[in-house]
């Protein structure tokens, strides 16, 4: 039936724990126990499966081929920060969904609502995923140097100023301010 190096419950286990990211329910689900099976039985079950090597290679394998890299996560980004949908504008002023898919812009798009005039679809906020690619950038200048001259611990009076510091940055940050803003020459 499958692979001849696993059995049926191993494949399944595999493509659960793939799935969920969970040794107990990826057991479960794969048919390691029954209704009388307790959690820790499958918890444990499940730990004996990821601790096997040829296992734990396939897991690994099928993970690394679907996990996107760090490349296409931030051309995913991109598209999200300069998404331009006129092009899959309808007549009636709707969204063609199903061509945006087809041309590989399905993920643009994060949530569609039946309403009585018709669907209302919802796309990804092109400001977040821009303010996600400054940051991704150090353009926000959210990165703060700290030098200690000497080898000396400093005082709490230090801590407590880059602390607030720190804070009046984050807040900053997460208000907008510097948001394409010139840093004050």
């Amino acid at each position: 039936m499958g692979d001849p190096q696993f059995t049926d419950k191993e494949l399944a286990f595999i493509h659960w724990y793939c799935i969920l990211l969970n040794a107990t329910e990826a057991a479960a689900r794969a048919g390691y126990g029954d209704e009388d099976t307790t959690r820790t039985c499958l918890s444990v079950i499940g730990a004996e499966n990821i601790a096997k090597p040829r296992i734990r290679t396939e897991i690994d394998r099928r993970l690394k081929a679907s996990i996107p890299s760090a490349d296409e996560v931030l051309q995913r980004i991109s598209q999200r920060a300069m998404v331009d949908v006129t092009p899959y504008l309808k007549d009636d002023q709707t969204l063609d969904v199903p061509r945006l898919a087809n041309d590989g812009l399905g993920h643009l798009v994060t949530g569609v609502k039946r309403t009585r005039e018709g669907p209302e679809v919802t796309l990804t906020d092109p400001q977040t995923a821009t303010k996600t690619l400054a940051r991704y950038h150090r353009l926000l200048g959210e990165q703060v140097d700290v030098t200690i001259q000497d080898r000396t611990t400093p005082n709490r009076d230090v801590l407590d100023s880059l602390a607030e510091q720190v804070r009046v940055l984050r807040q900053a940050v997460d208000s907008g301010v510097g948001d394409g803003d010139s840093k004050g020459d």
